[in-house]
């Protein structure tokens, strides 16, 4: 027994060992590679940059406006800023030796090559044995998808998807929920299950919501097992002692009243594990109130824009998921469905195995993520019954049926093992030694040459790039040097055709290299929480009042793009051009006779009528309010229109003139001269 408990660690420490060298030895060509990301991972580095201001400046870190994305927003007021706090302080303790950028770069890259031990960790806090759980960590990082937002490595890898704060959320989701169940089945352990669970959610809001429902589900689930299975247990007692009721009846009355009388009702058990469930809630919430106060505040300030793709907020329907699945293609993408078999076969052990609250686990993960991430196709206004039903992208649900799924692979390949070396005959552990090999070997040549791929791509738009260097850096260098100004280098939306989209150097957007030297530039193209982002898609490139409006006092752009006359050639740079217009700057002095109030939902529609009439050029401003009926906002959202066109007949009125103006790092201020009673617009 010794001998084989020895071979068995061993065998554990070298999956571990191969899982986390694979990840380290095939990533690093991608991370060494010094391209422009132009990924989310420009918005990451940029609020990772805010929050290092915030510290010099000695503002509050957890809420800094970040300036120079989509006009202005205060960015972490309503997203997840964990990652980018641990990033600051990293860059601290190297006395500022590493930029935001690097610690961010090279922080992934360390967190996505020791992600399977964290899937190991919890797996054995979970209860399963070092064979499982070494095998769930050999296959958390090989999973494969058509970016799909899960855990694969096109989530994370330089120049695909960029999803930074997820991959925090990745490693800490697993330990969290591991610390989670031993709260609500022992007890014990509320400190570091809070603490962990706290940092899921600051991580990644979406993943500590999904760690509490799925703690939930837990406690419905295993509370009915444990009921049950001890029931059958009692009732196969029984029967034992009824044959042998002939020898001492007696014996066998007593036994049976002992037993009903110390087995515990379902209502016991549940009511118990939800109050833990509850005390670990509440204690969660306390320690994150000070993000989750003001957002729940000012929620009817963030934008859950319909100008994203739908798919990412209603997922694709069970039809698609479904029949994804058995084809392969959310865990074995573009290769043999390796891992889709396992996954399959893990849970037909687990469901056999139900009697064991353990093998359980796997299934409540996998299963009701897996109906989740069918999404509003399928359940309609079912899903309203979820809390923050209408701002939750329910695409990223995969990450519970990759978590789920890890877990019922390393149960398949585990339960097999120990099976096949219970046999006396030495076959069959060799036949199963085979057909894991047979599995899993093609699953790592295929990440390998991915990986190998990836990096192969960044090298070459690296070469790209440094072809365009000395022009683009010499066009932004001259940026820096000109009167502040927004910066408008075309419009990106998915649908909306624009020369924006194919404006490249290399294989990255003008807008992200404006964007990573620290310029305020004109777009939406990394986020849209702000309620104005969506109503940039509706700038006029013909209009100067626009330009005026959103002070776009610089246009960069293509050679033979073409502008209104009062965009003016101030540069070229190969095929580069710098126009100039002339603006009032960030500040102007407008009317507000006008005011509208309503739902969020309904503000982009009376926005983009005002902005396509010509109020804007009148410098006529409506107040807004949101969620407001007060009396100085008569005017609904959907009676706009018509307000709006009852408003242009009026006269342009000069108001006055901005004289000076100045802007810094989180400040503007302007000297005017005012005509008559006016708004100082920002």
């Amino acid at each position: 027994m010794r001998q084989f408990c020895c071979r068995e660690s061993f065998v554990v420490v070298s999956l571990l060992v191969i899982a986390v060298a694979f990840n380290l030895f095939r990533l690093l060509p991608s991370f060494l590679v010094d391209v422009t990301d132009g990924t989310d991972v420009v918005l990451h580095t940029l609020l990772a940059e805010a929050v290092v201001d915030a510290v010099k400046d000695g503002r509050n870190f957890t809420d800094p406006w970040q300036g120079t994305m989509g006009m202005g927003h205060p960015v972490l007021h309503y997203y997840q800023h964990l990652p980018h706090i641990m990033v600051a302080l990293l860059h601290f303790l190297t006395l500022g030796t590493a930029s935001a950028a690097d610690v961010l770069h090279w922080s992934t890259y360390v967190l996505v090559s020791i992600f399977p031990l964290s899937i190991y960790w919890s797996a054995r806090k979970f209860g399963f044995d070092g064979l499982i759980s070494a095998a769930g960590a050999l296959v958390a990082s090989v999973i494969a998808t058509n970016a799909l937002s899960g855990f694969a490595y096109s989530s994370y890898v330089v120049g695909v998807q960029g999803l930074y704060t997820q991959v925090w959320a990745m490693v800490l989701l697993p330990i969290a929920l591991a610390a989670g169940y031993q709260v609500l089945h022992e007890r014990r352990g509320y400190f570091w299950a809070v603490l962990l669970l706290a940092a899921t959610l600051m991580s990644y809001i979406l993943y500590g919501y999904m760690a509490f429902i799925t703690l939930g589900v837990l406690v419905f689930v295993t509370s009915l097992n444990f009921n049950l299975s001890f029931q059958a247990s009692g009732q196969s007692g029984s029967r034992s002692q009824r044959r042998r009721s002939r020898r001492s009846s007696a014996s066998n009355s007593s036994s049976q009243r002992s037993t009903s009388a110390d087995t515990p009702s379902l209502a016991a058990i549940l009511l118990t594990r939800v109050k833990r469930l509850l005390v670990l809630f509440l204690l969660v919430v306390a320690v994150t109130s000070y993000f989750l106060v003001p957002f729940f505040l000012d929620l009817r300030y963030f934008n859950s824009s319909g100008l994203i793709d739908p798919i990412l907020y209603d997922s694709h329907g069970a039809s698609v998921v479904i029949k994804g699945l058995f084809q392969g293609d959310l865990f074995d993408f573009d290769r043999f469905p390796s891992l889709t078999i396992l996954v399959l076969a893990g849970l037909v052990v687990c469901l056999s195995r139900w009697c064991q609250p353990i093998y359980l686990v796997p299934v409540v993960i996998f299963a009701p993520w897996l109906l989740l991430f069918f999404g509003r196709p399928t359940w309609g206004s079912l899903t309203n019954l979820l809390p923050l039903s209408g701002d939750i992208l329910m695409f990223r649900f995969i990450g519970g049926v990759h978590l789920g799924g890890i877990l019922l692979i390393g149960v398949a390949l585990g339960a097999a093992w120990r099976w096949s070396v219970s046999r006396t005959n030495m076959l069959y552990p060799a036949a199963a030694a085979t057909a894991a090999l047979v599995l899993l070997l093609p699953v790592f040549v295929e990440r390998s040459s991915y990986l190998g791929e990836n990096a192969d791509s960044a090298k070459g738009c690296r070469g790209l790039e440094a072809a365009e260097d000395q022009d683009v850096n010499a066009l932004l260098e001259e940026l820096r040097t000109l009167p502040e100004g927004r910066v408008y280098t075309g419009k990106y939306h998915y649908e909306l055709g624009n020369w924006g989209l194919e404006y490249l150097a290399g294989c990255t957007f003008l807008q992200t290299m404006a964007l990573n030297q620290g310029l305020d530039t004109m777009s939406s193209l990394y986020h849209r929480y702000s309620l104005t982002s969506d109503v940039l898609d509706g700038f006029d490139e013909s209009r100067w009042e626009h330009y005026n409006l959103f002070n776009v006092r610089y246009v960069i752009a293509p050679e033979g793009q073409r502008f209104p006359e009062f965009v003016n050639l101030r540069n070229r740079f190969g095929q580069h051009r710098l126009y100039e217009v002339e603006t009032t700057g960030y500040f102007d002095l407008v009317g507000s006779e006008l005011a509208f109030a309503g739902e969020k939902d309904d503000f982009l529609p009376a926005a983009a009528s005002w902005l396509s009439s010509g109020l804007p050029n009148a410098k006529r401003h409506p107040a807004i309010s949101i969620d407001k009926t007060s009396r100085g906002f008569p005017v609904s959202f959907d009676q706009a229109p018509d307000a709006i066109a009852q408003a242009e007949r009026s006269p342009v009125e000069d108001r006055g003139t901005v004289l000076s103006e100045e802007s810094g790092s989180n400040f503007y201020s302007a000297e005017v001269s005012v005509g008559q009673e006016s708004v100082l617009l920002l």
